[in-house]
């Protein structure tokens, strides 16, 4: 739905709602990465595979919420979702084990996610 723009430009990417994702330093508070986009798994997918290319480390990642895919998954496993984030291909208490689980299921190259061990929603990605 085009929430700031005419109706009939509804789904063409340009009217109505486009988001600015931006990546910071916790340290620096410089801007390591940005994507302007819609605020769909595309474009998660996109930022955080621009980032895993620059950061040589596991990642800190604050969302304003964890997917729903993840209801049930126990907190603190390793979750490896498809390309699109539309189904948890695997979860495993190892990373490397998520991932071959998920390798076994057809993806080479999930989006894999630690569930937060607390309540919040805070999520580790791999740049694996």
């Amino acid at each position: 739905m085009v929430l700031n723009g005419p109706t009939d430009k509804q789904g063409q990417f340009g009217f109505g709602d486009v988001w600015t994702w931006t990546a910071l330093c916790a340290d620096t508070k410089r801007i390591v990465s940005w994507k302007i986009g819609t605020r769909g798994a595309s474009t998660a997918y996109a930022i955080i595979h621009d980032l895993a290319a620059r950061l040589a480390n596991c990642t800190q990642l604050t969302t304003d919420g964890v997917s729903k895919l993840l209801v049930g998954v126990p907190k603190g496993a390793w979750v490896a979702l498809s390309r699109n984030e539309d189904k948890v291909l695997a979860y495993a208490a190892e990373l490397q084990d998520a991932i071959q689980k998920a390798k076994d299921a057809g993806e080479n190259d999930p989006i894999v996610m630690r569930v937060p061990e607390g309540d919040g929603t805070t999520l580790l990605l791999s740049g694996a």
